[in-house]
């Protein structure tokens, strides 16, 4: 499945978020957040960066792009988008897939340090199996207009798959084709990094190091690749799986956020049923949502 249309098929339900933990942070934040310089709890960002709500939903309206006002936390390019990569930028439909809170006030703090010294572009998201993970991903790159890209890790995952190979082309040489990582690495946008703890050891000590303060990758021509401002890396993961080995702290350290997610409420996810599939019989649907949580458990 190609990247664009992970994009349009994700149909993956919208999720709660709590028991945030406390962030250890060297920026001053104040004049965004309640709280002390060095501590503080993501809940307790000023009412000015809180959702605005979303205007209704024409009969028409569900094939446009939705403007609900979020543009404005949209990045700013130094360069004009080709087409290819505005076809990766998400459209999804926030009547239908809620912002959450914790990803409208990522996206905020996000636009307001983009500039800064150390700027908020790592960020890890972790939790059991169907509770928004990918979703979280996906929606922040739609709040901050940048194109969205994948991969999947899993212990067969090579280096290659995130900083390139050599491959064939059709004059009968070789050239450098850039896996989604690089190419998000060098030229913006969101890039989620599925399961990344199941790597094997080798593979995951060369990617940790691109998520470090040196910021710069180096391909396999030896080119080596500033990480472009836009650049916003979101690590999923579920901590419970089998296989996945702890991420050590120094890993750990690189993230901006760490926000922990649970599943939502079944009447929720009821409801989004229903209004995705446009089927009115809550009894059946009801059934089905419960069927799917027994699957995933």
């Amino acid at each position: 499945e190609s990247q664009s249309e992970y994009i349009q098929h994700n149909e993956e339900v919208k999720y709660v978020l709590h028991d945030f933990h406390t962030l250890r942070i060297d920026t001053d934040y104040t004049p965004m957040l309640n709280g002390r310089i060095g501590e503080f709890k993501i809940n307790e960002v000023e009412k000015e960066a809180a959702p605005s709500k979303s205007k209704p939903r024409s009969k028409t309206s569900k094939k446009k792009k939705v403007t609900t006002g979020y543009d404005r936390y949209h990045l700013e390019w130094d360069r004009e988008l080709t087409e290819a990569e505005k076809m990766l930028i998400p459209n999804l439909d926030f009547e239908i897939f809620k912002v959450p809170k914790i990803i409208e006030e990522l996206a905020y703090i996000i636009k307001e340090e983009i500039d800064s010294i150390k700027p908020v572009r790592n960020i890890l998201l972790y939790g059991d199996a169907g509770t928004g993970k990918s979703t979280g991903a996906v929606i922040l790159a739609q709040l901050l207009g940048l194109p969205y890209r994948f991969t999947n890790c899993s212990l067969n995952t090579e280096e290659s798959e995130f900083f390139g190979t050599y491959k064939p082309n059709d004059k009968g040489g070789f050239e450098l084709s850039k896996p989604p990582f690089a190419e998000t690495f060098e030229k913006g946008g969101v890039i989620e990094i599925q399961e990344p703890s199941i790597l094997k050891s080798g593979v995951a000590v060369k990617f940790n190091s691109a998520l470090d303060d040196t910021n710069m990758i180096i391909l396999p021509d030896d080119t080596v690749v500033p990480r472009h401002k836009n650049c916003i890396v979101v690590i999923t993961t579920n901590i419970d799986y089998a296989g996945c080995s702890e991420m050590n702290e120094a890993v750990r350290d690189r993230f901006s956020y760490k926000i922990q997610m649970e599943l939502p409420d079944t009447s929720d996810l009821i409801k989004m049923a229903m209004e995705q599939s446009g089927n009115s019989d809550a009894t059946l649907v009801r059934k089905l949502v419960d069927a799917v949580q027994k699957i995933a458990l």
